[in-house]
């Protein structure tokens, strides 16, 4: 099942590369990025196979974004100890919207982010939150490679820390 999963988000990483780096093909332009929308890649401690999916919206011509961001891991191994343990595989899922603060102009740019929602375990739902940050490294005037580091927490989950990988393209 982990292969499978495996495969699945590979493939979905792959078309939305492709997709990403066909629509980048647009003039230079001076004035900084509208906002951008990104898909990937992410671990967690909890699990290697998971994606995640985000948009952002600049405010005005500052530095401050609205962002959005839906991300999942499958296969994440729950573990309960009372009178006995049990270990389980689950499904953690987070919607969540919030503030970011970025670089919105060159070819290296840094953000940093909280984003707050809901969290689900396995159709269960609960408060979840995220904060962290990235990079995304242009690889053309449109296109970058975002990487990010960020703390999770949810109310029925230790909190976990996520590394994520994807492709960006600003507007």
């Amino acid at each position: 099942m982990l292969t499978s999963t495996l495969h699945r988000t590979a493939v979905l990483v792959a078309v939305v590369a492709l997709l990403l780096l066909v629509w980048t093909a647009a003039p230079a332009r001076a004035e900084p990025s509208r906002g951008d929308i990104a898909a990937g890649y992410q671990l967690t401690n909890h699990s290697p196979a998971g994606w995640f999916v985000s948009a952002s919206r600049a405010l005005g011509r500052g530095r401050f974004s609205l962002v959005g961001e839906a991300n999942a891991v499958h296969g994440a191994e729950r573990i309960v100890c009372f009178f006995g343990c049990i270990s389980d595989s689950v499904t953690i899922s987070r919607f969540m919207a919030g503030l970011r603060f970025a670089r919105r102009e060159g070819g290296i740019r840094p953000y940093v982010q909280y984003v707050a929602g809901v969290g689900m375990l396995n159709g269960t739902s609960d408060f979840g939150d995220q904060v962290g940050g990235g990079i995304d490294f242009a690889i053309s005037d449109r296109a970058a490679i975002r990487v990010a580091v960020d703390y999770q927490g949810t109310i029925y989950d230790d909190h976990t820390f996520r590394i994520a990988a994807g492709l960006s393209r600003t507007f």
